[in-house]
């Protein structure tokens, strides 16, 4: 089950950069919605496309034992 934290814990852009103006604030936050919403348009495509999904899903969880693979002592 994904849990998602609570909104009121997660850290706002002024948290992670807050030697930042405001003008540079927004700049970051239009920024980041940018890649977020391209993110999430490539993610819609391939989740709508069974084979390319099948792949995403495969290439995910290979990534996943390699860095399980790294921590290992």
């Amino acid at each position: 089950m994904n849990e998602q934290p609570d909104r009121k814990d997660a850290p706002s852009l002024r948290d992670l950069f807050p030697h930042l103006s405001e003008k540079e604030l927004v700049e970051v936050e239009e920024t980041l919605c940018g890649y977020l919403g391209a993110l999430w348009t490539i993610y819609d495509r391939i989740s709508k496309d069974p084979v390319e999904y099948k792949k995403l899903k495969a290439s995910l969880a290979e990534r996943e034992g390699r860095k399980t693979k790294d921590k290992t002592p």
